[in-house]
């Protein structure tokens, strides 16, 4: 008896280019992009971050670097999880699990950017020689606040190169834990700068065998095509509003993200996932535009012989013609595979009605205030002081 049975294969690419404002601004790509499968194509992962770029978030390329390395973990470690529970585990226990991720995506990024700030401070020489974009942020401290308080601001910076050099020389197993936002946080002396330096949104999903598992911290589309149609996998949240969006580093971040799990049921496997920034939805005029260009890629990628080269060809073109801004795409797309007999799934299959409950984004907890962009280069800035 043939026990061969048919499921998907996942191919996966990503692009980020920098955006035609910045260009003229000389400023690099603040996104980061990642799109990644498993040998046989069971599993696939996907993620966008979009550093802020503005004056206050002047590290935040790094941020959105560091926001894709850890959500690239967060998926391994629930991968992980899945594959130490017996061979059809309980949905609830898995659902459970990822409702987990916010939390454990936050505290990661967390300790990677202490981790950069203690080994790489940022250094304020009287000489000027610091970092290109320090300067942009002391000039808008002083534009908006005065020269003593960009000079406090200084001090503060000086005192937190001071305050590195003593973490590093000390040997600290654990040098962070008296990190900014701790109790003992001395923000009078050190300032409270230093996440927001690094703010960044980030999107993520991981696609096993039987579910799909997402993840949403602001602005940007997480796209799926069914049957020919596009649709939202998880629609824009409700606090990015026009020039606002939540970030990483936000002081309760976790509490902003949204997750979910959507089963893969016969009949019900997308042909593809696509995870943009902002900057290529804002490029169009409207979400029918949008829709179109999600469809067109998808399609091609079936027969392309290299799609990550054809979007770092459109892609800039697209920032040009619209938005101006940096472009990210991570994809995914399906094919039809043999797969050997066994066990292959992440999840035991829904039926309809849990289906329809598990679509259902949910969030790891609501509202605070949103950090809100300017409107040149659309860059984020999250509130008018530093």
């Amino acid at each position: 008896m043939n026990t061969q049975r048919t499921g998907w294969s996942w191919q996966t690419t990503h692009v980020s280019v920098v955006g035609a404002s910045h260009l003229r601004n000389t400023v690099e790509c603040q996104d980061h992009s990642r799109g990644e499968s498993d040998d046989a194509g069971a599993w696939a992962s996907l993620t966008v971050a979009d550093g802020h770029g503005s004056e206050a978030h002047f590290r935040s390329r790094r941020g959105a670097g560091f926001a894709v390395d850890a959500m690239t973990e967060v998926f391994a470690t629930f991968r992980s999880y899945l594959d130490e529970l017996s061979i059809s585990p309980e949905v609830a226990n898995a659902n459970t699990r990822w409702s987990e991720a916010p939390r454990l995506l936050v505290a990661n990024w967390r300790a990677r950017v202490l981790k950069d700030l203690i080994a790489d401070p940022p250094r304020v020489s009287d000489s000027g020689d610091r970092e290109p974009r320090m300067k942009r942020f002391f000039d808008h401290i002083a534009a908006r606040q005065g020269p003593a308080e960009r000079d406090r601001a200084l001090q503060q910076f000086r005192e937190f190169e001071s305050y590195a050099d003593t973490v590093r020389s000390s040997g600290s197993d654990d040098p962070l834990a008296s990190g900014p936002g701790s109790a003992d946080w001395d923000a009078e002396r050190l300032g409270g700068w230093q996440l927001r330096a690094y703010g960044s949104t980030v999107l993520g999903v991981l696609i096993g065998p039987s579910a799909i598992h997402w993840l949403q911290l602001g602005d940007g589309a997480m796209m799926r095509i069914l049957g020919g149609q596009p649709g939202y996998l998880c629609p824009p949240p409700s606090d990015a509003i026009a020039n606002v969006t939540p970030s990483l580093c936000d002081d309760n971040a976790a509490y902003r993200i949204s997750v979910g799990t959507e089963p893969l049921l016969p009949g019900h496997v997308p042909s593809a996932v696509i995870l943009t920034t902002d900057g290529v939805p804002n490029s169009f005029e409207d979400p029918e535009g949008f829709f179109k260009f999600c469809v067109d890629i998808a399609d091609r990628a079936v027969g392309a012989a290299d799609l990550s080269a054809d979007l770092a060809r459109w892609l800039p073109e697209i920032s040009k013609r619209g938005s101006g801004d940096d472009m990210s795409v991570s994809m995914a797309w399906a094919t039809e595979r043999v797969v050997p007999p066994g066990p292959a799934d992440d999840l035991t299959p829904l039926d309809a009605s849990e289906a329809a409950l598990e679509r259902e984004p949910r969030a790891a907890g609501a509202g605070i205030t949103a950090s809100a962009r300017t409107n040149a280069d659309d860059d984020r800035e999250r509130d008018p002081t530093w």
